[in-house]
């Protein structure tokens, strides 16, 4: 009886329809649904990936990559930025690389060549646009890229602990774990069926598997739970009024019990089954007064998919509903029950995983291929009805051998429907789409019940939604900027006309009177490499035209770096990573010994050295230092790229300095040895010591040269120097006749960097003989296709050319379709003396 009750209750709800438009429309639900709207279409956030060619390198090789900039709610092409940024950093905190990029269509290639003197590690690839600083928490792409130095293994660049695989065992007995609790819906509510999502972990935060019991403060057990991988797992259960519950695992050694949140003598519960075909919604209360007037909303990633107003005549108890998942996107969906007042009451995550109603395939002649011999491959993209489908792709061919099996490995479609819409802090995203098993889908609602961040907070999008001014605008192109002053007093603003002019091939002018403060800007424009040219001013409004002088705003940007959350990292080293960096040795060898650029000199003895200037220069400085050798030091004239730089954007130079802020409200924290965070360092100008407060102001322009001192380098000043030292020396102080830039009125020159201009990958063509031809092949990126555009009634296709090296070779496919699906396919043929007969 009770069942048929409820299906008698069962409404079948099409995605965006409103069966009750017909009813008195509430004010607060309204607001809610139109505050929505306004999100999704115009104040969404963006979001990046990165396919990289392979998934870790050896010493001198390249790191060839796209960047996928999308709309962070449809998943189409970004209507906002065309700027993204692709920056590579070391374990301890210092840049290496950085490529701004221009996005064209859904992204742009790039890539970073690995010095051949980079120490090995674990590095951090991280991307991101300017226009995602305006959210609370921005959401930066970040993927951990292993660097060895060395042709030989002699140590794992991260070595996993035994504690680190601890998720697919039963607990230790020595080991106490971590174990948190999750009503569904948010809450425990007396006298209400609930289900609990159960997370155990370790010190480390990585998952359990264990099994137990909950009881009540009796000791009477009520229900038995177990969790799996990642430590996820759940337990039914109707809690009593005024009783307390709390957990115990089955392991005799530890004698502890994990207590659960405290029931709600009345409240609600939000309880969701995702059937694959459709979504079981079930809404109940202990509370005298209700659901009426309550309002059931669901969204995928702020696209309204589900809106329902309860206003069933005296509604009480419970309410059910149906969702039809047919035509819906995947992804993570949130459902929120609100009250009448518009109050958010429970909410619960659920992930669309409809199945696969694209295919992307990927067709080579033969499986089995001879050395240096030609490979043609087709690529199909098509919907479930067999219909061509539009999009962009790319592709790498890389060795197999490069292909470590590492579980917490991240591909375009985990990164853009799960992990970025939950913070990156999905242990092993990738792990949730190998199959459609029911296991994994199992394992995945209990991701969505157990996960406490999201990106998407009600409380704090509505605050921030009403008030939210964009400190910054979505980067279109490079801005000249800059201020006009009066000549012989900087502080005086003065109204301008400017003319820009580029002086470079394609010559380009124009010119626009700045506003009263003297501001001006020209831009957004895109170019490659850099760029020279001439600003000039004359004052405007004034009998008497005064002279004017020209401040040109650094367009020095980047973000301060922290580590990504930290993933559970099972990349181990195995025999196959042994037999690349072998290759890759041989490869680095072989470009060197066949270089052009490489002349093998006799041995000689060199008797005596010339005392340049450079070496005058730094004798001067040591002289008049009160500190011995610094642990780095940086003559202003040396570093390219700082007209209109502050001294502190020189600190941004320094390995392990991080500058936070804009000028002049600028701090620098140098990270020492032992240093206390959150500290600044003690600056001295000239020798004498300046509080930080005056040294913010100081430019590039004035500083001859600085030096940076940490831990022991910093001794000398004591106690004061433990969070590190910054000695600045102003212009003259070396009393060396300085190469300065003179300032004239109302001209000022100018050399600004462009965007990056990403190298040709080279790959040969054995179709005709050449002398260079007689160099071994040790390619181990055999291709790659940054951009293959895949049109309606034309399947991309591409050919390359096999190498010396035999074995097993992986195409690798990612990218997206013009509707905002993201797919992603492998395929494999091997290389081998004899070949396929071809």
């Amino acid at each position: 009886m009770r069942l048929s009750f409820f299906v008698s209750l069962l409404l079948l709800l099409l995605p965006g329809s409103n069966i009750h438009s017909q009813q008195s429309k509430n004010p607060y639900h309204e607001t809610i649904l139109e505050e929505l709207r306004n999100y999704a279409a115009t104040g969404g956030p963006e979001k990046v990936y990165v396919q990289t060619d392979k998934e870790f390198y050896g010493r001198g090789e390249t790191i060839w990559f796209k960047a996928y900039l999308v709309d962070g709610v449809t998943h189409t092409q970004s209507t906002k930025s065309k700027i993204a940024y692709v920056e590579l950093w070391n374990e301890k905190d210092s840049l290496i690389a950085l490529r701004r990029l221009h996005i064209e269509d859904f992204g742009a290639a790039g890539d970073i060549k690995i010095n051949d003197s980079l120490q090995g590690g674990i590095y951090t690839l991280r991307a991101y646009t300017k226009y995602m600083l305006n959210e609370q928490e921005p959401l930066f792409f970040h993927k951990q890229i292993p660097i060895w130095d060395s042709p030989k293994i002699v140590a794992k660049p991260e070595k996993p602990t035994v504690e680190d695989d601890m998720d697919n065992s039963l607990l230790s007995p020595i080991i106490r774990p971590n174990i948190e609790f999750f009503p569904e819906g948010g809450y425990l509510v007396s006298g209400l069926e609930n289900v609990t999502g159960i997370k155990a972990t370790d010190k480390k935060g990585n998952g359990l598997a264990l099994q137990g019991k909950i009881l009540d403060e009796s000791g009477n057990p009520v229900a038995f739970f177990r969790t799996f991988d990642f430590g996820l797992g759940n337990a039914n259960f109707t809690p009593e009024a005024g009783k307390k519950y709390y957990a115990r695992i089955d392991n005799g050694e530890i004698d502890a019990s994990f207590p659960l949140p405290k029931p709600l003598a009345k409240g609600y519960v939000l309880n969701l089954k995702n059937k694959g075909d459709h979504i079981l919604i079930k809404v109940t209360s202990n509370d005298e007064r209700g659901l009426q007037g309550f309002f059931l909303l669901g969204h995928l990633r702020g696209e309204i998919i589900y809106k329902h107003h309860i206003e069933k005549p005296n509604a009480k108890g419970d309410a059910i509903f149906k969702l039809s998942t047919d035509g819906l996107k995947d992804g993570v969906a949130q459902f929120t029950l609100f009250a009448r007042d518009g109050e958010p009451l429970c909410e619960r995550l659920v992930f669309l995983d409809s199945p696969d109603n694209l295919e992307l395939s990927i067709s080579t002649e033969f499986m089995d291929y001879g050395v240096r011999k030609p490979v043609s491959t087709m690529i199909t993209l098509k919907d479930e009805t067999g219909a061509p489908v539009q999009g962009e792709l790319s592709v790498s061919v890389v060795s197999s051998t490069n292909d470590p099996k590492r579980h917490a490995e991240t591909n375009i479609k985990s990164w853009l429907l799960l992990d970025s819409d939950l913070g990156g802090t999905v242990p092993d995203p990738d792990y949730f789409f190998v199959d459609n098993s029911s296991s994994r889908k199992q394992l995945l609602d209990l991701l969505m019940l157990t996960h406490g961040w999201r990106r998407f907070v009600w409380k704090d999008f509505r605050d921030t939604l009403t008030t939210r001014v964009l400190e910054h605008d979505p980067e279109k192109g490079i801005v000249i900027r800059g201020t006009t002053t009066a000549f012989y007093n900087s502080n005086k603003s003065l109204k301008s006309q400017v003319r820009f002019t580029i002086l470079d091939e394609g010559a380009y002018q124009e010119q626009s009177p700045t506003n009263f403060q003297g501001e001006f800007s020209f831009g957004p424009l895109i170019f490659q490499d850099s760029i020279q040219g001439i600003l000039e001013a004359f004052a405007l409004g004034k009998k008497r035209k005064p002279e004017v002088a020209i401040y040109i705003d650094s367009t020095v940007f980047s973000v301060p770096f922290s580590q990504p959350v930290k993933r559970k990292s099972t990349f181990a080293p195995t025999g196959n990573v042994q037999d690349y960096l072998e290759t890759a040795w041989k490869k680095m060898e072989t470009d060197f010994a066949y270089s052009p650029k490489v002349t093998q000199l006799q041995e000689v003895t060199v008797i005596g050295e010339k005392r340049t200037r450079a070496k005058f220069i730094r004798e001067k400085a040591d002289e008049i230092t009160l500190h011995g050798e610094p642990t780095m030091r940086l003559f202003t004239d040396s570093l390219p790229g700082l007209l209109g730089a502050s001294m502190m954007d020189m600190l941004r130079r320094v390995p392990g300095v991080q500058v936070f802020g804009t000028y002049p409200n600028q701090s620098a924290i140098l990270r020492p040895t032992g240093f206390l965070r959150g500290s600044e360092p003690i600056y001295i100008v000239d020798s004498g010591p300046t509080p930080w407060e005056s040294a913010r102001f100081m430019m590039a322009s004035e500083v001859e040269f600085l030096d940076v001192l940490k831990g022991g380098a910093a001794a000398i000043y004591g106690g004061r120097g433990g969070n590190g030292v910054v000695a600045i020396y102003t212009k003259g102080s070396l009393l060396i006749p300085p190469p300065v830039t003179k300032r004239f009125p109302g001209v000022a020159s100018f050399t600004v960097s462009g965007v990056y201009k990403a190298r040709e990958f080279h790959s040969p063509n054995y179709a005709v003989p050449k002398k260079e031809h007689e160099k071994p092949d040790y390619r181990t990126t055999l291709h790659w296709e940054p951009k293959l555009p895949v049109a309606k009634n034309s399947p991309p296709s591409f050919s390359f050319y096999t190498g010396d090296s035999t074995g097993e070779y992986i195409i690798k496919v990612e990218g997206m379709t013009l509707d905002g699906q993201p797919v992603q396919r492998l395929s494999r043929f091997t290389v081998s003396k004899e070949g396929s007969k071809m």
